[in-house]
Order: C-alpha cells, then structure tokens, then sequence
C-alpha cells in the first residue's frame, strides 16, 4: 500500500528531497517576486550561491533576464493561472557569449483559503535537443533547398542566426503556449 505523508514534517521532508534531487532547476517566489525557495540546478543556472536568493527579488538576482521574465510571473498573478511551456532563449550569468534554451512553467501557489501566496517555476534546459532538431532539419532541407530559398524557411520557422540573437540584447522569448 503506498505511503502518504502522516505529519507536517512528512510533507516537508519530501518536498526537501523533491527539490534537492530534481533535475530541472525549481524555485518560490512570493507575490512580491522575492525568492522563497530555490534547488541546487538553478542556483547554478543563476550563478548564485542558493542562500543569496532568498529574500531577493529576481531583479536583484539576475537583473539582465527579469525585465524579460517578470511580465510572465505577473501574469500568473494577476489571472491565477499557470503559464505553461514558455521557450526562452538567452545567455546564463555564467555564460554571456553562449545563448541557452530552456523550458519553463510557471504555477500560481494557492493557499487553503484560495488566497496566491506566490509562484512556483520549473526551468529544463533544451538546448542540445532544440540543436539536434535544427541538425536533423537542416540536414533534411539541405538537399532540398539552397541559398535564399533556405534562409526564407528558417526564418519562417523562427530561427535566428548568431547576428540575429545578439541582435535581440541577448534575450528572446520565442514560443508561449497556454
């Protein structure tokens, strides 16, 4: 028979252990956008120790990506509604020359009074996959296309070349699915 979580304690013990082993960056902010809880892996994407996010807001944290992420957290805010499979690409404050994709999912936190008390968010980098992706489209178009007629269906289909990315301050949400 599974086990269920008896006690507070249960509840909390597990959802340290949730945030300790997941493989996907995870953190809590409150209404305010001030970090609550973070894990491991995205502390790492931040490259912020875990302890100086706490109490933080996300601008003070990664001041370069807020501006570009903080409408979406607002959103859930405001509708109470999850914001679901958001595409971002844009560089890491580890890396700034390397532009990163990643998943993220945005989850209002909802107390027992149905009151928002915050936000929770994964974020999964997809950068290999969305790059084998382009190789294998590529390779597929490839004898198919040449020259400008190839440049039209990538950038029909959303791509961005190097020039094109640095061009867009390093930051691009691409995709927004509900």
């Amino acid at each position: 028979m599974p086990q269920r979580c008896d006690t507070l304690q249960d509840a909390l013990d597990q959802l340290e252990q949730i945030y300790r082993t997941s493989p996907v960056g995870m953190c809590s902010v409150d209404t305010e956008l001030r970090y609550v809880r973070i894990n491991q892996v995205l502390a790492d994407i931040n490259n912020t120790p875990m302890d100086q996010h706490i109490g933080k807001t996300i601008a003070e944290v990664i001041p370069k990506l807020a501006p570009y992420i903080e409408p979406a957290y607002r959103q859930v805010l405001k509708s109470g509604e999850p914001i679901k499979n958001v595409e971002i690409q844009t560089t890491t404050p580890q890396d700034d020359s390397t532009p990163r994709e990643w998943i993220v999912n945005y989850y209002p936190y909802v107390d027992s009074d149905g009151q928002i008390r915050g936000i929770s968010l994964t974020v999964q980098e997809i950068t290999e996959v969305k790059r084998a992706q382009r190789a294998s489209e590529e390779a597929f178009l490839g004898g198919l296309l040449q020259g400008q007629e190839r440049e039209r269906l990538h950038s029909s289909l959303g791509y961005m070349s190097p020039v094109e990315f640095e061009a867009a301050n390093n930051h691009q949400i691409t995709k927004m699915a509900a």
